[in-house]
């Protein structure tokens, strides 16, 4: 994704299903956690990573909205 972005979709794979799985990295490489899609596009994977961005920017847990966008 994004160079310059704050949090970037990093190691980007295609699973087996037809979603994607991606590491979630900050701008400085440190990891948040991964995020695995059950849904295929990039556009998913995009909106993932927002709504992922709005959950860490509102301190929530963001073990529980990884758990919750694989759902």
């Amino acid at each position: 994704m994004e160079a310059a972005a704050d949090l970037r979709a990093e190691n980007l794979q295609r699973n087996p299903a037809g979603g994607f799985s991606f590491i979630v990295t900050t701008a400085d490489g440190s990891q948040l956690g991964e995020i695995a899609l059950r849904v295929p596009g990039e556009h998913n994977v995009r909106n993932a990573l927002a709504a992922f961005a709005v959950a860490r920017e509102m301190n929530l847990d963001l073990k529980a909205a990884a758990a919750a966008l694989a759902d």
